[in-house]
């Protein structure tokens, strides 16, 4: 499902400062259990948002007659460019007053626009505080809120997906796939695995698997989930599996220590690079495209990560084109060809 608005696009009962492009489930959720919604959702290339307030997706109240509009008790959010979980709740049995409202998330980096992002949330309404509020991301939990959710309406809320903006000047589109409803609890919480400081194989199952090997030549096999993978310190092999696979590199790169990726999937998988390991790597968020270079070489001054598909290596260079060496830090299959968007600066 697509949804495009454009400056002026406005539903016939909203006014002129707000515009649309929604499509709303006819299901009606209970109060009191548990459901899962499951999507992937795109926010497609463009002008940046500058609306001052711009839905994704919400649970929306069903009111009771005689109550005024007022904002959805679950919203997700873009503010500027980055998503934010939004919960409110009141126990008026008319809603006249603004509800009481919690941001409970706000990303630190901009959402990588024309990416797919797996969605997962798992919400239980209950706005005399037996409420919940679980949100993940690619398999990564955002939030985790436990406390009264919702409205004290007759009827419980209902799932929107698509654009709901106040009016701005910039067209904007987002993408909705695979969107599913289940009344069950989504158990996608992840799982940890830690190694030692010695050369240990640590295996995953086909949930969201979360690998950390540590010291030692380490061997890495997640399964069918969106795993995250960080081989630490030595030479290791990491294998993600299927799903949509986050390969982390938390220290800073050696010589004769690269990591071997066995399955990357460019425009899959991420490989994130912690910025407190590769200190000269630039802010947080996707990679400067500027900072990225295809070959064997750096360019120019700025590069900063040199992929070399013939050979698979990718190499760290703290200075570019100055006289500081280039430290490979992995290797993927050959063949396989990189693109900035692949990395992920955290």
């Amino acid at each position: 499902m697509r949804f495009e608005v454009r400056s002026g696009d406005r539903w016939r009962h909203d006014g002129s400062g707000r515009e649309r492009a929604e499509i709303a489930s006819y299901a009606k959720l209970d109060y009191g259990q548990t459901y899962t919604v499951r999507t992937k959702l795109l926010v497609e290339e463009g002008p940046r948002n500058t609306a001052e307030w711009l839905l994704l997706g919400q649970f929306h109240q069903t009111e009771d007659a005689g109550e005024a509009g007022v904002s959805p008790p679950v919203a997700l959010e873009m503010a500027g460019e980055h998503l934010q979980v939004v919960a409110r709740h009141t126990t008026q049995a008319i809603t006249t007053t603004w509800p009481t409202t919690k941001v409970l998330y706000t990303d630190a980096a901009p959402l990588q626009r024309g990416r797919w992002y797996d969605l997962q949330i798992e919400v239980r309404f209950d706005p005399f505080g037996q409420g919940a509020l679980k949100v993940w991301r690619d398999g990564t939990e955002l939030v985790s809120y436990a406390g009264p959710l919702g409205y004290n309406d007759k009827i419980g809320p209902y799932w929107k997906n698509g654009i709901y903006r106040e009016s701005s000047p910039e067209t904007i589109a987002i993408a909705f796939s695979d969107v599913t409803i289940s009344r069950e609890a989504s158990d996608v919480a992840p799982i940890r695995i830690v190694g030692t400081g010695d050369n240990d194989t640590l295996i995953g199952n086909s949930r969201h698997n979360r690998i950390t090997g540590f010291g030692g030549d380490d061997e890495l096999r997640a399964g069918r989930g969106n795993d995250r993978l960080d081989g630490g310190a030595g030479v290791d092999k990491l294998l993600g599996g299927a799903g949509r696979d986050t390969f982390v590199f938390s220290t800073a790169p050696k010589p004769g220590q690269a990591d071997w990726i066995l399955d990357f999937k460019p425009n899959v998988d991420r490989i994130a690079l912690d910025d407190a390991a590769f200190r000269a790597i630039g802010p947080r968020g996707a990679l400067d495209p500027d900072a990225f270079v295809v070959g064997h070489r750096a360019r120019d001054a700025e590069d900063r990560v040199i992929h070399n598909p013939n050979t698979g290596r990718i190499a760290y260079d703290p200075d570019g084109t100055g006289p500081m060496e280039a430290i490979i830090f992995a290797h993927l299959t050959k063949g396989r060809v990189l693109t900035a968007g692949d990395i992920l600066i955290v």
